[in-house]
């Protein structure tokens, strides 16, 4: 199967400060957390639809900061697309990963993710590629990736998560990660 080149994202415009997996300004009023895997189709649709709705109207002004938990399940391309993203996130360049990652996103366990196709989505999001390459050699990769699960199991454990997408507010997992309720759970 030979898969499509690579999509490129448009441009960005989020107006809001971007820090590792978080963005919007630190210390908000209240803090949203979505719990994600790459692969997942419901994570694209809601990082595509609801999560612009997020920053324009909850994270730009100020009230939201948004953070992103990785929780990769839908087998080894999920894994690589997760450590992709940390190392992105080290370089403060996590949500142009986040978005090349998505826009990319064309099926589970299909190739979408293989290491050349991830390497391309990083260079296409501005990664330095040297130490970018260096966080993917295949041990180092597997460490990240396990330290990354580990702390995130826990706490999706804690907080009952166990589907994708999964949004919190101020810790209280939604029944809809949608935005109507996004919206109530930030009112209240």
């Amino acid at each position: 199967m030979t898969l499509p080149p690579l999509n490129v994202p448009g441009p960005r415009d989020t107006a809001a400060i971007e820090d590792g997996y978080s963005i919007g300004v630190p210390g908000a009023p209240v803090e949203i957390e979505v719990w994600e895997d790459f692969q997942c189709p419901y994570c694209r649709r809601w990082s595509e639809q609801i999560k612009p709705l997020v920053i324009a109207n909850l994270i730009q002004t100020g009230v939201v900061r948004l953070t992103y938990r990785p929780l990769a399940f839908l087998g080894e391309e999920s894994r690589w697309a997760a450590v992709a993203a940390d190392l992105a996130a080290e370089q403060n360049l996590f949500w142009p990963m986040h978005d090349q990652l998505y826009a990319n996103q064309l099926g589970e366990n299909i190739g979408t993710f293989s290491l050349d196709r991830i390497l391309e989505m990083a260079e296409a999001a501005g990664l330095d590629m040297d130490a970018f390459r260096q966080g993917m050699v295949l041990d180092e990769a597997r460490a990240r990736f396990a330290a990354l699960e580990e702390r995130s199991r826990a706490d999706a454990s804690v907080l009952g998560i166990n589907a994708t997408p999964s949004v919190t507010v101020n810790g209280v997992l939604l029944e809809s990660p949608d935005f109507d309720s996004i919206i109530a759970a930030v009112q209240a």
